[in-house]
């Protein structure tokens, strides 16, 4: 870790190229995502507004939205194993839920409920922790749940993470009078839950995001709230040497804190750092960032215009993150390869009405993905990668259920963009 703790670069926000690129996949869906998760590189699951469940069993190439288990807005899901997945649903008239499945998505049933939102998280043989009103475990995947504690009242709490088995931390936001302010609680035996020391933290901040490098090294994102709404700074901060100290009655953690990035402009949905510095930030404004260096230098990755609400990395080069209107964003490393000639698309009928054909010539075998986006850049029509031949291609592109206006058709080969030509539909 001291390599962890030496770190001295000068705070900043860039915009650069990289060997990585966010690409857009095809969703099933239009409602917003809350919360993604993978079980490996092939099997992942979204979730989200109105009782919304996506599944691809093929690392992201496709997405099938799957029963839904309840009609309330799904907050978090986790996945148990190749077929058990656990999802948490918002408190609809007063009552939040656990549902599990054992089939992939196919049936669902109701294994704890209480009055609040809640959140879950797995750590492993069948290990579950779940908040809401309480902080409950199982020990069985869920079959069955005992509460450990009761949670502040007054305190909106929006997720749980565990570096360990015993290692773990409840993350929200306490209301006062005119802000909100981060509240945490920390277990280091994966039974008893104390809370971090309030006058330990640099200021009043609210929480948006954290992560655990290790037991003793965590990585907090927080926001300038002001009188109950988001600001548009957020800043973060390293939280380390923690102790626990009895005061009076009540137990709390003392810790040390860093500040790594005093204030960056936006508005921090969710995060992921490794122990090397690496790390990826998701905004609300649509921003993905990267940094090397545990957010004192912020690379905008990917830029757009959509809210993006939950990241998910498989590991430091591949991940996927989601958003409001069933956005999907997947990103992988680029294989550096030798200059390709650039693709000339040629469109007819254009404009449309109910199809165009995609014409262009390859002068050796190549395997390509065709996609049209519209305006905003979302991704309305996708032909999944494969080989075409050389020699003239043709490709019929359905734009009868598209609306009247002007999308771009992109040709790309292995995410690197190869050709692409504008469409005018109408209608």
């Amino acid at each position: 870790m001291k390599h962890f703790l030496s770190v001295t670069f000068l705070f900043s926000v860039f915009t650069c190229k990289s060997l990585a690129q966010w690409t857009q996949q095809l969703s099933p869906v239009k409602s917003d995502l809350k919360d993604v998760a993978f079980y490996s590189n092939n099997v992942g699951y979204a979730v989200g507004a109105q009782g919304t469940v996506i599944r691809t069993l093929n690392g992201g190439k496709s997405w099938k939205q799957v029963t839904s288990p309840d009609s309330s807005d799904l907050n978090s899901v986790t996945i148990l194993d190749s077929l058990s997945v656990m999802v948490t649903t918002a408190a609809t008239f007063g009552t939040g839920a656990v549902f599990e499945s054992n089939d992939q998505g196919k049936t669902w049933h109701k294994t704890l409920f209480d009055t609040r939102d809640f959140y879950a998280t797995s750590i492993g043989r069948k290990r579950l922790f779940s908040i809401s009103a309480g902080v409950y475990r199982s020990g069985n995947g869920g079959v069955k749940w005992q509460q450990q504690q009761p949670l502040n009242s007054t305190t909106i709490y929006g997720g749980v993470v565990f570096n360990d088995a015993q290692n773990g931390m409840i993350a929200g936001n306490v209301g006062g009078i005119l802000t909100y302010s981060a509240d945490l609680l920390k277990t280091t035996d994966g039974s008893h839950w104390y809370p971090l020391d309030p006058f330990s933290f640099p200021n009043a901040n609210a929480y948006s995001a954290l992560t655990m490098i290790d037991p003793g090294h965590i990585i907090l994102v927080t926001n300038f709230y002001n009188k109950f709404s988001p600001g548009d700074s957020s800043q973060i901060i390293l939280l380390t040497d923690f102790n626990l100290s009895k005061d009076f009655v009540d137990s709390s953690w003392k810790f040390r804190y860093r500040i790594i990035n005093p204030a960056f402009n936006d508005r921090v949905s969710d995060c992921k750092f490794f122990s090397e510095g690496k790390g990826f930030i998701t905004s609300k404004t649509g921003v993905i960032y990267r940094t090397p260096t545990f957010g004192k230098k912020l690379i905008k990755e990917y830029q757009g215009k959509t809210p993006l609400n939950a990241l998910c990395m498989l590991n430091e080069n591949t991940g996927f993150t989601v958003g409001d209107g069933g956005l999907i964003l997947k990103r992988e490393e680029k294989a550096k390869e030798a200059p390709a000639s650039i693709i000339t698309v040629k469109l007819y009928p254009n404009p449309a009405v109910n199809h165009t054909v995609a014409s262009f010539v390859l002068n050796e075998s190549k395997p390509l993905a065709i996609q049209v986006s519209d305006e905003q850049g979302n991704m309305v029509w996708l032909q999944p990668e494969k080989t075409f031949a050389n020699g003239n291609q043709e490709l019929s592109i359905p734009v009868n259920n598209l609306r009247h206006g002007i999308y771009q058709v992109n040709i790309l080969s292995k995410g690197k963009m190869m050709g692409r030509s504008r469409l005018l539909v109408a209608h």
